[in-house]
């Protein structure tokens, strides 16, 4: 639990009844949940549970309500990606302690897909009772955060696992062009030197269930197909900057340009960026069948 000094009375830990974060194996036996989860990958989903309760009568003097006015409820936050914030909350999930005087299960089953690197599980207990009940130190705003406690989980694959998430295209990219494609890759020519991992998202389409199927079932044709894809536009982006070969040398790896400069030896074993540029202003079809066979041979595990 991190300390903070709030402006209004909090929970203190006397007042909460809660149990270790559980790891739900597929055969179905309880394990604690490690800090670091190994040899994982965004096949495999991650079913977690702990049990929640709160003793209103500590929790009514701790709050300054009197225990009748208390109105307490939980909001469990499932968050992924690299850095001191995720980059992503996956997940936003309340429960009024109301509808459960004797706690609550927070069981939640994260799909691997949909996770890069890191699970964070936040547990807020937040209060929304009414402001005539209320003492002179008690939370006054609706939803004020009297408790909180944050899990890290890291993930470890055996190898670095392409930043990728679903999301529906008819509501992520609503009215646009690509509403209706298969995978968006987002990144910026202007981010070439950033970590990969946060700089690079590519997005599929949940949308489409067949296309989903085929790509949680580990279909090698469509993941050579959209490995490729996502090549082409990042080492085409790059060739194209006036100063693409000083780039590319002195990127440090692990990004952009340290995935592209890697891609290039690859794809093109012997050939400067000149060069390649060339191919790709010149004999486009000849840069992409390159670009296709490095894909082949594994250019990244998705």
């Amino acid at each position: 639990m991190t300390r903070i000094a709030y402006p209004f009375l909090t929970l203190g830990p006397d007042a909460i009844e809660t149990s270790f974060w559980e790891l739900i194996e597929p055969d179905g036996r309880h394990v604690p949940l490690q800090r670091h989860v190994e040899n994982w990958d965004y096949l495999r989903s991650l079913r977690v549970r702990r049990s929640l309760g709160i003793n209103k009568e500590i929790a009514s003097i701790h709050l300054g309500i009197p225990k009748d006015a208390l109105d307490l409820r939980v909001l469990l936050r499932v968050g992924t990606g690299p850095g001191t914030m995720p980059r992503a909350w996956v997940r936003s999930v309340t429960f009024d302690l109301e509808d459960a005087p004797d706690g609550i299960e927070l069981d939640e089953v994260v799909h691997g897909h949909d996770l890069s690197g890191r699970l964070k599980l936040e547990t807020s207990i937040l209060s929304f009772s009414p402001s005539e009940e209320l003492g002179s130190l008690s939370p006054s705003i609706s939803g004020a955060k009297v408790w909180s406690h944050e899990y890290d989980v890291m993930l470890e694959g055996t190898e670095p696992r392409f930043p990728m998430e679903t999301t529906s295209f008819e509501k992520t990219f609503a009215g646009r062009p690509h509403a209706s494609s298969l995978w968006f890759l987002h990144w910026s020519p202007g981010s070439v030197r950033d970590d990969f991992g946060t700089a690079v998202r590519l997005f599929v389409n949940s949308d489409r269930d067949d296309f989903m199927e085929r790509l949680t079932s580990n279909d090698a044709l469509l993941l050579q197909t959209i490995m490729a894809d996502v090549m082409n536009q990042l080492v085409s982006g790059v060739l194209v900057m006036n100063d693409a070969e000083e780039v590319i040398a002195g990127s440090e790896e692990g990004s952009i340009g340290g995935y592209v400069g890697n891609w290039v030896k690859l794809a093109f074993p012997g050939e400067s960026p000149v060069d390649i540029r060339s191919k790709l202003e010149r004999r486009p079809g000849d840069f992409y069948a390159g670009i296709q066979a490095a894909a082949e041979m594994g250019g990244m595990d998705t």
